[in-house]
């Protein structure tokens, strides 16, 4: 009888690392696949920003953006390409911080220039806030570049196995 409970006990311990193993396993192309479609819709992003064409200044280029924007004044065709390119932004951040798509990915593809994209339109960013008296505009990109400021990772990890 302890035979037949031993090799019941045995099988099922067999079977659940078998499933453990299938788990882990799917888990992995889940995260690769993941981490392909976040690389395929920042492709598309840059795309998007290539719609834009030359209007705005590199996203880098922090006096260029500040001649920029205090050259335009008010001009409403300006404010719809700046909000128009802040928007497609505003999308990939919310995916990310929404973890639609992989923030780690992101990160390792584009930390630097989310940065300096609300650096360097901060004051642009807050002015709009202010006009259009929606304080959340942009709120999910301001808080991506805020958690890709801070050190240590940029995404919770589960490290449990």
């Amino acid at each position: 009888m302890w035979a037949a409970v031993a090799a019941t006990a045995l099988g099922a311990a067999a079977v659940f690392l078998q499933l453990r193993e299938v788990a882990k396993r799917a888990s992995i192309d889940y995260s690769r696949q993941k981490k392909q479609a976040t690389i395929d819709f920042y492709v598309q992003t840059l795309e998007a920003r290539s719609q834009f064409g030359s209007e705005l200044p590199p996203d880098r280029d922090a006096k260029a953006i500040k001649e920029f924007l205090s050259r335009c004044g008010n001009e409403e065709d300006v404010a719809e390409t700046v909000n128009g390119y802040l928007g497609y932004w505003e999308l990939l951040a919310a995916a990310a911080n929404e973890e639609i798509i992989d923030r780690d990915t992101i990160a390792l593809i584009a930390r630097t220039r989310i940065v300096s994209i609300v650096d360097n339109y901060g004051e642009y960013i807050k002015a709009e806030r202010k006009r259009l008296q929606v304080p959340a505009i942009y709120e999910q990109l301001t808080e991506l570049a805020a958690r890709f400021k801070s050190p240590g990772p940029v995404a919770e990890t589960d490290e449990s196995d």
